[in-house]
């Protein structure tokens, strides 16, 4: 140990200078020279100089003992360990203040302190802690948490206050083990600041990283990290009151997780007290710092500093701050945050799992002691970007609560507040899956003895609630005080119902049923669920505002304004009077829904939409007991949901006094299904009711196109009902166009791709004759050979008939054959190979033909003189694979298929060699023939939309007519010289007999009855030229071929390369 020497202080009134003379009385020189000595002496002997403790010890130690009983420093360097087998390492018990950077470590498993603070010996004093606190027992951290002890890290007691500031750096760390243990616990009053930028760590049940139960005259602010996750732990309790402000800016994590035994079993979590609890008031507020809507800096104009989200997570559905006033007789009150309307603040992440199920959680919790102790915040709650996640399993999950004699002047939120709750599943000893009980979610409760006057939201306010028997609830005040809701943002509520049972549990948005004085709802933003009010005279208006659920106004003398862009869809009841002002907004009466008025007004471009379910027998009613007033402006929408085959009115409202601002009533309707005839009209005696007429169109009134008109009228002769994804869409279409892609989509494949295909296959085989005959007719002697050849077309159709559509058509594939010569004038082979093959239709969807055709074959050439003749006959087998896309509005379903095809070929073809030189010219003459047959195929994968399509064949003869003009040039000489030859040639094919692809027969797979559609057209004329390269060898001879080919509505580029090897 060392010390170092400081000044001594006289006394400024034994001080003889001129300058302390004048204006001031002076001590008697005797009892300043007694007093002077007296220090001196004092000073001496007790070394009263600031100290270090610069070696390990294992012994407790006090401040006094190297300060004395004067002001002093003690500093315990970096790297030094100070520890005790028992009871406080050190104590301070003089006006000492400490700089602790090495390590202070307790022994015992039970009842050791780290830092003693005895108040009513020490004087003015300050803590600092830049090192570590460990009170871990003897045998470190393996004795079991549930021991009972007094462990404490820093504790600061006595009736005196403790005067001064605790401040733990970024580099400070306490870990504490023992049940009942605190990190940082204060008894005594406090004057000064708390500042903790550290960690600390608790091992045991009912462990708090920190407690205050003192008063503090001064500010607490937490920045570093509090961890307390055993069981009935805490992070921070604030137990005493604060003067000025509480400022979280770290992270707590607080209660037990899920843990398992030895064996491998759950054990399942335990909450704590919560991760912060407040029992005491606050002068300056609470504030959970972070990035807010408009704090993105720290404000001290220094970019360098960033700002940091503060962050609580809690297991076991512990609590994330919890303010209680826990004493009777007086109130408990949070001030405003320093320079905000609120006295609670939120800007950072909240997020609490209960892990275990059955474990309900609160997130933010406030409450009272009676009626004479209240806790009050004022200005309210303000989420300033702040998150808070409620997440729980068969159990209760609530986000804020307003709790019994707590008063709340408004809720604003600008961040996010979600209750959620999930259902357990487990599997019963028949292998079933067993669901738990769910619970109830609700994002924001107000108690019964609760106030809370106003709410706000920005944001986001969500509820998820589990199962069909419990309660999914944004907004839900029991205590009748919330009379002013604005919701600029998203208020949503949803559940899951994984048995699919009626719903018995309510799921409303906003349930404020117990008002009686009256409420004023104002909505910008988006509501999802339904809306109770009360008995009172509640004021709703919607500018721009959308609401999916219905509204139940209750008692009382309401009034319902929607305005602009607003949206409503649901139903409207209430037990007093109703006002209902629509301008510019668009009204839905859903599906088996009423809404009931006392009068409404329509004006502005107001949109009245109409949901109507024929196959059902449901629609949506709207009742006024009073007039209603429809604008000339006023657009009537109506929403067909299944199909009807028949003539059908429905009457959508009724009224005391019904006043239609045009005598043309049609021209209010819009977006009508285009399927349909639909007039608008009177009903009842005194015109004071509107209906509905719906029909089919007819055929003829539709004007589709012809595939897609057959369709419709074997739909209406089927009178099938599509599955009810797909007869909504087609119910929902407003146009011709619309309406017509849909029932060709519908059609299937009706079109001539998979004959077109063979038709490549009869010109590949055509163009691999003429290459072959080729090198016939130049080669002399007799040989045998190999050859083999790689060809590929590309194609490009348009439909023949009315219902227009283009197609590509890709094709490559790979034959092998074998010359055998019987003499030099005659040679006959065999081949065989595969092509594969893909078509893709363009109509907007999806539609797509993929073919793989294997094929074997035989040839004879002969050659006599400049006479040559040849002979092709060819098999294919065709596999078909068929996908395509039904497409209506929005809506699309793939629907597959398979099939197979036979395919038989054949070409005798006649010609004659001329030769002038080096020139060569070969016309010729020739005649095919081909017979195509496809079996039918069912579909699969579009549900009631798949179709039974029947077999389809065709077969032609053609007669075509070539010519072809080559040089010959010298590659190399030699016994057998090596010559290339350039051709061009041009050819006119037409048809002789057949050519007719017939008909094919399609219906829905869900009927017996099939209607006839015609396959698009072949063409009867083919139109083809190109050119070739022959390289003719010595027991060699490679060929490579382009050909453009065009015939109605089709037009083919085919590439092909073929070797020849002689053996």
């Amino acid at each position: 140990m060392r010390t170092r020497s400081v000044d001594s202080k006289m006394d400024p009134d034994c001080m003889f200078t001129p300058s302390n003379t004048v204006g001031r009385a002076r001590r008697p020189v005797v009892a300043c020279l007694l007093a002077g000595a007296a220090a001196i002496a004092l000073a001496q002997g007790a070394n009263a100089q600031d100290a270090e403790i610069d070696q390990d010890r294992e012994t407790a130690a006090t401040t006094s003992e190297f300060l004395g009983v004067d002001p002093g420093v003690l500093a315990l360097l970096d790297g030094v360990t100070l520890s005790a087998p028992t009871g406080p390492v050190l104590t301070v018990d003089g006006p000492h203040s400490l700089t602790l950077s090495g390590t202070i470590q307790g022994l015992d498993a039970t009842s050791s302190i780290g830092v003693l603070v005895d108040t009513d010996l020490a004087g003015p004093s300050g803590i600092t802690l830049d090192g570590s606190i460990i009170l871990n027992g003897p045998d470190g951290f393996e004795l079991d948490l549930g021991l009972e002890g007094t462990n404490t890290g820093i504790l600061i007691e006595g009736d005196a206050a403790f005067v001064g500031d605790l401040t733990l750096g970024d580099t400070a760390s306490i870990n504490i083990f023992g049940a009942g243990s605190t990190g940082i616990l204060i008894n005594s009053p406090f004057e000064g600041d708390i500042a903790i930028d550290g960690d600390i760590t608790m091992f045991g049940n009912r462990a708090s990283a920190f407690t205050l139960n003192g008063p503090l005259t001064g500010d607490l602010s937490i920045l570093g990290s509090l961890t307390s996750t055993n069981p009935d732990g805490a992070g921070a309790l604030i137990n005493g009151p604060i003067s000025g402000a509480f400022v979280f800016e770290g992270v707590i994590q607080a209660g037990e997780t899920i843990t398992f035994d030895d064996d491998g079993n759950t054990i399942d979590a335990v909450p704590g007290i919560a991760a912060i609890q407040v029992t005491e008031s606050i002068g300056a507020g609470v504030l959970l710092q972070g990035v807010g809507v408009e704090f993105t800096e720290d404000g001290d104009g220094d970019d360098s500093t960033t700002l940091r989200d503060s962050v609580i997570s809690t297991n076991g559905g512990t609590t994330a701050v919890s303010i209680v006033n826990q004493s009777e007789g007086s109130d408990l009150t949070i001030g405003l945050v320093d320079g905000l309307d609120y006295g609670f603040v939120h800007r950072g992440n909240i997020d609490i799992d209960s892990d275990s199920a059955g474990l309900s959680s609160v997130g933010v919790d406030v409450s009272g002691f009676s009626a004479t102790a209240r806790t009050i915040l004022e200005g309210g709650i303000h989420f300033d970007t702040g998150i808070l996640a409620v997440n729980v399993v068969d159990a209760d999950a609530t986000g804020v609560r307003v709790g019994n004699f707590a008063s709340v002047p408004e809720l604003l939120n600008r961040g996010t507040i979600l209750a959620e709750v999930g259902v357990s599943t487990t599997t019963d000893d028949d292998g079933n899956t067993v669901f738990g009980p769910g619970g109830d979610a609700i994002a924001v409760l107000v108690d019964e003895n609760g106030s809370l006057t106003s709410i706000v939201n920005t944001n986001a306010i969500l509820a998820g609630a589990g199962n069909a028997n419990t309660d999914a609830i944004g907004i839900l005040d029991r205590s009748g005080t919330l009379n002013s809701i604005r919701n600029e943002g998203t208020i949503l509520v949803d559940r899951s119902n994984p048995d699919d049972l009626d719903v018995t549990g309510l799921t409303a948005a906003i349930d404020v049923s117990a008002n009686t004085s009256g409420v004023t709802l104002f909505n910008s933003g988006t509501i999802a669920g339904d809306i109770l009010l009360g008995s009172g005279d509640d004021t709703v208006t919607f500018e721009d505002g959308i609401l999916a659920g219905n509204i139940d106004f209750g008692l009382g003398a309401n009034s319902f304004n929607l305005n602009g862009a607003s949206e409503f869809t649901g139903s409207i009841s209430h037990g007093g009077t109703l006002d209902l002002f629509v301008s510019g907004a668009d009204l839905e009466l859903g599906l088996d829904q009423d809404l009931n008025v006392t009068s409404a007004r329509f004006e502005n471009g107001s949109t009245i939409s109409i949901f109507v379910d024929p196959q059902n027998a449901v629609q949506g009613q709207f009742i006024a007991s009073d007039t209603v007033f429809i604008a000339g402006d006023t657009q009537i929408d109506p929403d067909v949901t299944s199909f009807v085959f028949e003539e059908t009115t429905y009457e959508f409202l009724t009224s005391g006094g019904l006043t239609v601002d045009t005598v043309d009533l049609d021209s209010l309707l819009t977006e009508a299904p285009f399927i349909y005839q639909t007039q608008l009209g009177y009903s009842g005696d005194a015109s004071n009711n509107l209906a509905l007429t719906i029909r089919p169109k007819t055929a003829d009134e539709l004007a589709l196109d012809p595939n897609a008109t057959i369709l419709y009228e074997h739909f209406l002769d089927t009178a099938l009902d599509p599955n009810d994804q797909i007869e909504n869409a087609l119910t929902g279409l407003t146009t011709r166009d619309a309406t017509n892609d849909a029932f060709t989509s519908l059609v299937g494949d009706a079109s001539s791709a998979s004959m077109d295909l063979a038709a490549i296959i009869s010109d590949v085989q055509q163009s691999r004759l003429r290459d072959n005959l080729a090198g016939f007719i130049r080669r002399s002697g007799r040989d045998q050979a190999f050859w083999a050849q790689q060809v590929a077309t590309y194609a490009n159709a348009n439909s023949s008939s009315e219902d227009e559509w283009n197609a590509s058509y890709l094709s490559v594939g790979v034959a092998v054959g074998a010359d055998l010569f019987a003499d030099e004038n005659f040679a006959w082979g065999v081949q065989g190979g595969f092509l594969l093959s893909g078509v893709n239709r363009d109509r907007g969807f999806g539609d797509e033909l993929s073919v793989f055709s294997p094929f074997v074959g035989a040839y004879a050439m002969l050659n006599n003189g400049g006479l040559y003749g040849g002979i092709n006959a060819t098999a294919t087998y065709h596999n078909l694979d068929r996908e395509r896309v039904v497409a209506v509005g929005a809506t699309a379903l793939e629907a597959v298929s398979d099939t197979t095809a036979w395919q038989f070929e054949g070409t005798v073809t006649a010609g004659y060699q001329l030769t002038a030189g080096k020139f060569t010219l070969r016309p010729e003459v020739g005649v095919s023939g081909t017979s195509y047959s496809e079996g039918g195929y069912e579909e699969d994968g579009a549900v009631s939309a798949n179709l039974r399509v029947g077999s389809r064949s065709m077969s032609r003869v053609d007669g075509f007519a070539s010519i072809t003009a080559g040089y010959d040039f010298t590659w190399s000489e030699g016994e057998v010289p090596t010559i290339l030859r350039p051709e061009l040639f041009a050819q006119y094919q037409t048809l002789l007999i057949g050519g007719d692809p017939g008909t094919v027969q399609l219906g829905f797979l869900a009927t017996d009855t099939t209607t006839t559609f015609a396959i698009d057209e072949i063409g009867d004329s083919v139109k083809a030229a190109g050119v070739a390269f022959h390289l003719f060898g010595q027991g060699t001879a490679a060929a490579m071929r382009y050909t453009y080919r065009e015939r109605d509505f089709f037009n083919s580029h085919e590439a092909s390369l073929n070797f020849r090897l002689s053996f």
